[in-house]
């Protein structure tokens, strides 16, 4: 039992070790280029245990708290690219999914909050087919998207067509899903599970998005493009804690972004890739 726990320890130690050179050489550098645009999935009253991209509707509460004691204010997409400041603060959501209008738009009507959410343009009021952890889970509505953007606060965006890894496709496809849908839809792209290489960018440039936003994964030496902005996830396994950490880039930020990719590295294993009815 002692041998095991020696074993564990000195493991863990390793794993923090590697963690930092890894953080020092590949991302220390590039960390700069990260802005204040931050990420969440999906709000929920209690987020199961694995759903590591899910936070609690209190958790979501306590990091906006949290982002006006420091001193942020949130903007819209179009002044947040324009001319980002130090205390300028865009949020964002991926997927699109019915919990958002139930969970988090009367929390950002309540503080006048704008945002940025993003769908799969031909999954708008239907059941999550792309996810293999089906749950009833749905799409937002054409209904709930329109008082969603009536609000003046919300942006909807594009989240590719069906939610694949994008550098996992054939270009016809790539095409088909990149392309800029219909109605509420602006000119802003997140990649579906952050996931990104120099040709599905091309392709966003060619179907003429403005901007396309990744996460705190992919090539850093890219995190200055415009097609390659990356954010800050908040998670299941986030705390009032890891919140200040990643809101105010103390010495422990490079914990939290090597958290991230970490998570990062799993997303794709979400994908149905047997495509079951």
């Amino acid at each position: 039992m002692i041998t095991l726990a020696i074993i564990i320890a000195a493991s863990l130690a390793t794993l923090i070790v590697v963690s930092y050179i890894y953080w020092f050489i590949r991302l220390r550098f590039h960390a700069r280029n990260i802005p204040n645009c931050f990420l969440i999935h999906e709000v929920l009253d209690n987020p199961g245990l694995l759903s590591a991209g899910t936070i609690s509707k209190r958790m979501f509460k306590t990091f906006l708290d949290e982002a006006v004691t420091c001193g942020y204010r949130f903007v819209t997409p179009e002044e947040f690219l324009r001319d980002p400041k130090p205390d300028s603060l865009l949020l964002t959501f991926d997927d699109g999914l019915e919990n958002l209008y139930r969970n988090v738009l009367p929390v950002l009507v309540e503080k006048s909050i704008p945002a940025l959410v993003f769908i799969p343009t031909s999954c708008i009021g239907r059941e999550v087919v792309w996810d293999y952890r089906r749950n009833n889970r749905r799409h937002l509505s054409s209904e709930q998207i329109g008082e969603m953007v009536n609000t003046g606060l919300i942006l909807i965006g594009s989240h590719s067509s069906t939610h694949p890894d994008l550098t996992k496709v054939t270009k016809a496809r790539l095409t088909e899903e990149t392309g800029r849908g219909s109605g509420n839809f602006n000119n802003y792209f997140s990649y579906p599970f952050g996931r990104y290489d120099l040709s599905v960018i091309s392709a966003i440039r060619d179907a003429g998005f403005a901007a396309a936003f990744g996460t705190a994964n992919g090539n850093p030496a890219m995190w200055r493009e415009a097609y390659a902005i990356p954010r800050i996830p908040l998670n299941r396994f986030d705390n009032r804690f890891s919140l200040r950490i990643k809101l105010r880039r103390g010495r422990l930020f490079w914990i939290e972004i090597i958290k991230a990719r970490i998570i990062g590295m799993f997303a794709p294993l979400t994908y149905d890739w047997l495509g079951r009815p």
